[in-house]
């Protein structure tokens, strides 16, 4: 995932672009194995604060889905 997004995130952008002004990324794995074992048909990913428990928001997104359930 963090391969993927990286190089779509490289592909999208244009170089020399602002932090601020690249765009969001969204990458969606799917697999036909339930990668983390909760029986779950989605797994969204998100980044967090572990002292606090904040959630941050970077502009990419990872959601997982499993056909397997």
């Amino acid at each position: 995932m963090r391969y993927n997004g990286a190089i779509l995130t490289t592909n999208v952008s244009d170089p020399g672009i602002k932090f601020k002004n690249l765009p969001d990324v969204c990458i969606v794995f799917i697999s036909n194995f339930d990668i983390f074992r909760g029986k779950s048909p989605l797994y969204h990913i998100d980044r967090v604060v572990r002292e606090t428990g904040a959630v941050v928001s970077n502009g990419f997104e990872e959601i997982y889905v499993n056909t397997n359930v």
